[in-house]
């Protein structure tokens, strides 16, 4: 007989019917009950119907015949193939005759088989699901450090280009800082010129003035008319660059990450069945 491996909790599935005490040393084969020795006595009390308490080793040992309903006190130890159904001795003189028959002990035997092979295939497809676990979360902690690392990495690709912006944006002030020296140098240099000019107007005007107030007719004489006056120096228009207006294309960063790909999952194929045995009508039909 096939037994769980206790080192596991995932196997330890037999427990005492009555009180879930582990791994029950008794069984009551006509009540399919396991009982611990303390629940013996409580168990075989029951006394409205008839109790086999063996040990749990040696459960199953003597088979319970099904009762035959019309036949009250026989056991049917006999299988009509025809009818699928359970029948006694008295069964087969009064309804069956003809029929095939199949001895349910045979039938019996053959399904223990058929189980004992089932639960050990189901135990070592236990152990595998069991290291499966063990593996993914092995897994689950390398993914963890391989995320951490790459979240590092995109991190200090990060500060690069802050690193970057910086040295530009520097640079960028530096020219606009040169750019705005040599505007107010060029402005410097007309008003110097204007200042100049003004200067000389003021004096030929005080000249003039003194020339009304004499009556000296040689020196009122000897006065010549300006000609032409001299116009002041034009606007100087400053053409600035429109930063604000330059749209930052995103792309351009995204290619600095061109490597950068969403994970591609692989799985290994094995050959696999989602079949597994289910208790129940389905599981214990006799063929």
């Amino acid at each position: 007989m096939i037994t769980m491996d206790r080192s596991s909790p995932c196997q330890d599935l037999i427990r005492c019917d009555l009180c879930e005490s582990p791994i029950p040393p008794l069984h009551c084969d006509l009540c399919h009950t396991n009982l611990c020795k303390a629940c013996v006595g409580e168990h075989i009390s029951d006394f409205s119907k008839k109790h086999r308490v063996v040990q749990f080793s040696e459960r199953g040992a003597n088979p319970v015949y099904p009762k035959c309903s019309p036949h009250s006190g026989k056991a049917c130890e006999l299988q009509c193939t025809k009818c699928d159904t359970p029948v006694c001795c008295l069964c087969v003189d009064e309804s069956h005759q003809g029929h095939t028959l199949s001895s349910i002990l045979k039938t019996y035997t053959a399904q223990k088989e058929k189980m004992k092979k089932d639960l050990e295939g189901l135990l070592n497809n236990l152990r595998e699901y069991e290291n499966r676990a063990s593996e993914i979360d092995r897994e689950k902690s390398y993914l963890d450090g391989e995320f951490e690392k790459l979240t590092m990495d995109v991190v200090k690709q990060g500060e690069k280009l802050h690193r970057e912006v910086d040295i530009f944006i520097n640079e960028r002030k530096t020219e606009i800082n040169n750019m705005k020296n040599r505007h107010l140098a060029t402005l410097n240099e007309q008003k110097k010129e204007v200042l100049s000019w003004q200067s000389g107007i003021e004096q030929t005007m005080k000249h003039i003035n003194e020339m009304l107030d004499t009556n000296e007719v040689c020196k009122v004489s000897a006065y010549k008319s300006i000609s032409a006056f001299r116009n002041p120096p034009s606007q100087i228009h400053f053409s600035l660059p429109d930063i604000s207006s330059q749209e930052i294309i995103s792309e351009k960063f995204c290619e600095m990450f061109s490597n950068f790909l969403p994970l591609n999952l692989v799985f290994d194929e094995k050959d696999r069945t989602d079949e597994f045995i289910k208790p129940g009508p389905a599981a214990t039909k006799q063929s």
